[in-house]
């Protein structure tokens, strides 16, 4: 009773994002990257001390356009896959976050683990909604990285995976670079 309350709350938590996302009166501001990854790490906290995560993140963050409480669901959809999906068999989920310039007015934004990895042919299919590649074990509907492509295309920036198989993944976001 518990997990499929648990559920039902998450599938009624993001549709109802999902509706408020139609409004256009976002206003794309400076981002607090570090602000917002406390606030995260907070709503996630259960999660990582449940997992025994270990993630590492920098001090400074480049300064980055996007509109907070958005950009706060994208680190929390990523993160929060990082620890359900990104340990191999045994071991302590690892995220290792960070950004840089990209030189052509973006910053690009990551999170990457040590996991499973995921095959190139389900990588074309992460970012579309209800999509998932991996064990239903494991709870959730497949609407975190539609949502997270969605938050970021009405930001202006991109999403996108690099991933290898037995290596680990990669997933990021690009926004715009403050001017």
């Amino acid at each position: 009773i518990m997990q499929s309350g648990y559920k039902m709350n998450n599938v009624i938590t993001e549709l109802l994002f999902l509706a408020s996302m139609r409004s256009d009166n976002i206003q794309l501001r400076t981002l607090d990257n570090k602000r917002i990854l406390i606030e995260v790490v907070k709503r996630l906290r259960y999660q990582i001390r449940e997992t025994k995560a270990e993630i590492h993140m920098p001090e400074v963050w480049p300064k980055a356009v996007g509109y907070a409480p958005w950009i706060e669901e994208v680190w929390l959809n990523y993160m929060s896959n990082g620890l359900k999906y990104g340990a191999k068999e045994g071991r302590h989920p690892f995220l290792q976050l960070g950004a840089e310039a990209e030189g052509n007015g973006f910053v690009r934004f990551w999170v990457s683990d040590k996991g499973p990895g995921i095959s190139e042919l389900d990588q074309k299919r992460l970012f579309k909604p209800h999509t998932r590649v991996t064990s239903k074990k494991i709870r959730g509907e497949g609407l975190g990285l539609s949502i997270v492509w969605r938050i970021v295309k009405k930001c202006g920036g991109e999403v996108g995976v690099e991933s290898e198989e037995g290596v680990g993944s990669c997933f990021w976001f690009t926004l715009p670079e403050q001017e």
